[in-house]
């Protein structure tokens, strides 16, 4: 049985609502005014709130309110004396935005102000998500998505199947056509979802995040989105449906999620669909590399058929 478990217990939740209500709200005022999607906020298992600014986690806040702590802690790289061990019941208030707007230039060139995918992750976790319009074509939910597994054997069962049938069609294309697609062997598949979303279909939407500068990356993203499409299949994500409605309930109680989230899947009992997103960054239409992707995809219909949005 697939598992995924982003939302916090119901002491941490609470938690966040009374004494730790100035939690988010001062992460969000470490944010520059000219790019409030710089610091990206995120819930996850075991009552953690991780900040994140590009593809570096910033800050790791754990919650355990029966044992009344509140641990900050980061990457070695970002030590700070604000980084430890703090009572639920005196929290360090105005240290946490302190901590951030320090931190902020010391990650920001290597994994944010370079415009690759981290921050075309953090730009559409804030514009489809936190800040999410009313007329927004999907909802992100979640970010660098990892499905669990009761045990490591019903993992191998459902996932290397998926896994091997298509790094087996991407080895025969490089086979076939060295000069076109390259030698080397395949990267794996199917390790990180960037980004989960859900539209007003109630439809689940598994995108993967290219830029445009990763021209390889682009003709082999519909491999990578397929994995995904079948890994999340309708009836693979029954399970965790539940988790995922009480993970949005939480997020738009918390500010992290518009109100209107709450109503994609309201009166379900599963999700409408999968739907397979590849989203591009920065595109680069002169390039080759949208040629090798249609004939790619043209070519292995209907198992590569996804959406193609460019950001």
């Amino acid at each position: 049985m697939l598992r995924f478990k982003r939302q916090l217990s119901q002491s941490a939740f609470q938690y966040l609502q009374d004494s730790g209500s100035f939690i988010i709200p001062e992460i969000k005022s470490a944010r520059p005014e000219g790019a409030p999607f710089t610091l990206d906020i995120q819930l996850r298992e075991h009552d953690e709130i991780m900040v994140y600014i590009g593809i570096t986690c910033l800050l790791v806040i754990k919650i355990n309110y029966s044992r009344d702590r509140l641990t900050f802690s980061a990457d070695k790289f970002y030590s700070d004396p604000f980084l430890g061990s703090y009572k639920c019941s005196n929290p360090p208030k105005g240290e946490i935005a302190n901590y951030l707007l320090g931190s902020i230039e010391k990650a920001s060139s290597s994994s944010f102000s370079n415009m690759k995918e981290g921050y075309y992750q953090n730009l559409i976790c804030y514009e489809s998500g936190e800040n999410a319009k009313s007329d927004s074509p999907f909802i992100v939910i979640d970010r660098e998505c990892v499905i669990g597994y009761t045990n490591s054997e019903e993992k191998v069962t459902h996932l290397k199947p998926i896994v091997d049938k298509y790094l087996k069609l991407i080895a025969t294309e490089k086979e076939n056509d060295p000069k076109t697609y390259g030698k080397s062997k395949p990267k794996n598949l199917g390790n990180e979802l960037d980004l989960l979303a859900l539209d007003p279909e109630g439809n689940l939407c598994c995108i993967e995040l290219k830029n445009g500068s990763n021209t390889a990356g682009i003709y082999w993203g519909p491999f990578q989105v397929a994995v995904y499409k079948e890994i999340f299949n309708i009836n693979a994500v029954k399970p965790i449906f539940q988790d995922i409605q009480e993970l949005i309930t939480q997020k738009i109680a918390l500010g992290l999620l518009p109100p209107q989230a709450g109503s994609f899947l309201k009166g379900r009992s599963n999700f409408n669909a999968i739907r397979p997103i590849l989203g591009i960054g920065d595109p680069n239409p002169r390039s080759t590399c949208w040629t090798r992707m249609h004939d790619l995809m043209n070519k292995h219909k209907p198992l590569l058929d996804c959406e193609v949005i460019k950001f």
